[in-house]
């Protein structure tokens, strides 16, 4: 087989890494908030950080498809893997939708104030679950994902052309004018675009930080850190100055819907702490450092399968047990996951030994 149909590519295990640091945030947020219970105020800034969950897992997207198809010659092949994956996260956002729909009583969906929005407006039906008016399971992340997995296609085409970093400052600054200093988010026809009066999330506003990181794979990612810690923490500083000018909340999270450029900043900014954090652990070379990174890796290989299994073992302990069995259960199914799966981290336990 030719360097074009299966060109050989190196792993970068960052990609993992950062992607198990988006799993263990978002298993913590939702069993903060699922759980229904109070924590102490020490951790609300730890759960502040844990905020940029959504935006790493909905972002690395970018990165994951430059490493691993950006050297393809012939991007039809890619396009044909993308495309189906995209269909597939469709089919399984609509499909758990409706079975949870039918099956789960809707006592149980009422008793949740997550779903309050939808019950006391009599969307939710099943027209309102397929025309996206209303989910009976909040990962409209695999509605999202989709749209930008078809708009990764046309990355690849770009990351093939001379100018490719400048077309995408282009489009990271179309985008940022687009959403910040006009007033299209007003305009009827936009509104699903900026996810009013459905449950989407705003395509518009995510496409911003998927070029900013799809800039970051062009310009190698890790290698670039230096650089990119000292630019995300000046940009951190300058959104942050204007969110107390205009009073604005200051809490990452209270910046996500609709989504603040203060936000954006901030979560890649805390990425690239977590990887010198991570190069910290890599250096230090002994049984427990290799241990550590064969666990995320493997973890971070995984993460869509397990952000989809942890949502439904949340709603089975939620039906059958209770809201506060979540913050067992799910720690322990994660575990046990990881223990039947035991022999592929020991591969990736020798793997980075190695490197």
């Amino acid at each position: 087989m030719t360097i074009t149909e299966n060109p050989k590519k190196k792993k970068n295990h960052y990609i993992s890494y950062i992607k198990w640091f988006a799993l263990i945030f978002i298993v913590l947020v939702h069993l903060v908030h699922w759980s229904n219970i109070k924590y102490w105020n020490i951790l609300h800034y730890f759960m502040e950080i844990s905020s940029i969950w959504i935006l790493l897992f909905m972002s690395m997207i970018g990165v994951v498809i430059i490493f691993a198809y950006g050297k393809y010659t012939d991007i039809k092949r890619p396009a044909k893997r993308l495309t189906q994956r995209a269909l597939l996260l469709l089919g399984i956002y609509f499909l758990y939708n409706i079975v949870k729909y039918y099956l789960f009583p809707l006592w149980l969906l009422a008793h949740q104030p997550f779903y309050w929005q939808f019950t006391e407006r009599w969307t939710m039906d099943l027209i309102s679950l397929l025309t996206l008016k209303s989910f009976t399971v909040p990962i409209t992340v695999f509605v999202l994902i989709p749209i930008l997995l078809i708009v990764s296609i046309w990355v690849l085409y770009i990351n093939k052309m001379k100018y490719k970093k400048t077309i995408i400052w282009a489009l990271i600054a179309f985008f940022y004018i687009l959403n910040y200093w006009t007033p299209a988010s007003s305009m009827n026809s936009l509104n699903f675009l900026y996810g009013i009066n459905t449950s989407m999330l705003s395509i518009n506003y995510w496409l911003l930080p998927y070029f900013v990181w799809v800039l970051v794979a062009m310009f190698g990612f890790e290698k670039i850190k230096y650089q990119a810690l000292l630019i995300f923490w000046w940009l951190t500083a300058i959104f942050y100055f204007q969110n107390s000018l205009a009073w604005n909340s200051l809490n990452p999270s209270e910046n996500i819907y609709p989504m603040k450029a203060y936000y954006v900043a901030f979560s890649f900014f805390v990425t690239y702490i977590i990887i010198f954090i991570i190069q910290a652990i890599e250096s230090l070379k002994n049984h427990f450092s290799h241990s550590f990174l064969a666990f995320i890796n493997f973890l971070g290989n995984h993460t869509f399968n397990l952000y989809i299994y942890h949502w439904i073992v949340i709603d089975l302990t939620i039906w059958f047990i209770s809201d506060k069995a979540i913050l067992i259960v799910v720690p322990a199914f994660i575990a046990l996951y990881s223990i039947y799966h035991y022999k592929k981290i020991k591969d990736y336990y020798f793997e980075i030994r190695e490197i």
